[in-house]
């Protein structure tokens, strides 16, 4: 007969077990919910929402709450962080290229008020007209926003992988993988925040990277790659269900305090005051 060689012969030890866990990015997760947790957030990981287009149960890995601003009964501000973890030992580079006037007059679905839009008065050859303006602008929120304080856009991204001896770019399946899973999600809880009508919901759709992230410039003479940990990528998505531009934050797992402290929360910030400015137009429906 024949010898029979085992290829695993070596007993599973803790070690083994352990890098097995920690490659797979679970504890990523934990660890990323308990620094949300640290900066005031109420965090629930493996969070459920209902697809939209299949009726089933998904999850997101880290759903984390903060109010602002008001109490229950009152015209409340909620700010919703919506975290995919990928725990990528390989980088994403994504391309940019300089805004249209298109990009600057764009308005967030994420960012929900108790009217969607407002109407604008302007006159035109001595008639007057109304034009229906999206909250988010009709409030000026774009002028403080770090989006909107930018002039380039990130328009493609892509993996670097090995194919062989070679270091390759790849982007199949990334697209839908990562924007659909968030877009549905933000679809969801649109819906709930409909049944408020004094509360203003923020919604920041993230992706987490472990690994490194790079820019890209196509619009330079002689690109080249400069390294970032934090891109805001707006992206369309047109589905029988699921449709709109969403905006997603790609943020290295580093960098999750500083972009909060510094572009989110300055935005929160932009918002109260706003919103304490006009509160009688807010809660007038």
């Amino acid at each position: 007969m024949p010898k029979i060689i085992s290829f695993m012969t070596e007993k599973l030890t803790k070690k083994d077990i352990l890098h097995a866990v920690e490659k797979s990015g679970y504890l990523m997760e934990q660890e990323i919910a308990t620094l949300l947790e640290s900066l005031g957030f109420y965090v629930q990981t493996n969070w459920p929402f209902k697809d939209v287009e299949e009726g089933k149960s998904r999850e997101i890995d880290i759903h984390a709450f903060k109010r602002v601003a008001g109490s229950t009964g009152s015209l409340t501000i909620d700010a919703v962080l919506l975290c995919e973890c990928k725990n990528n030992t390989n980088p994403f580079v994504f391309i940019s290229r300089k805004k249209s006037a298109v990009d600057r007059a764009y308005a967030p679905m994420e960012y929900c008020f108790p009217r969607l839009a407002y109407n604008q008065k302007f006159e035109k050859d001595g008639t007057t007209y109304y034009r229906e303006i999206p909250a988010f602008r009709y409030l000026g929120l774009d002028k403080g926003h770090y989006y909107f304080q930018q002039p380039e856009k990130a328009v493609q991204f892509c993996k670097i992988v090995r194919h062989g001896s070679y270091w390759v770019a790849q982007h199949g399946g990334l697209y839908d993988s990562v924007f659909y899973p968030l877009a549905k999600a933000v679809q969801a809880l649109r819906e709930y925040h409909r049944q408020y009508t004094t509360s203003i919901s923020l919604f920041f759709p993230m992706v987490v990277l472990n690994g490194e992230m790079y820019l890209i410039d196509s619009t330079t003479a002689s690109p080249a790659l400069t390294e970032s940990s934090h891109v805001t990528f707006v992206r369309e998505l047109q589905s029988e269900k699921v449709e709109g531009h969403f905006m997603i934050e790609f943020v290295r797992k580093s960098a999750i305090k500083d972009f909060l402290q510094l572009k989110v929360t300055p935005f929160l910030e932009q918002v109260a005051r706003v919103v304490e400015d006009n509160r009688d137009l807010l809660l007038r429906h």
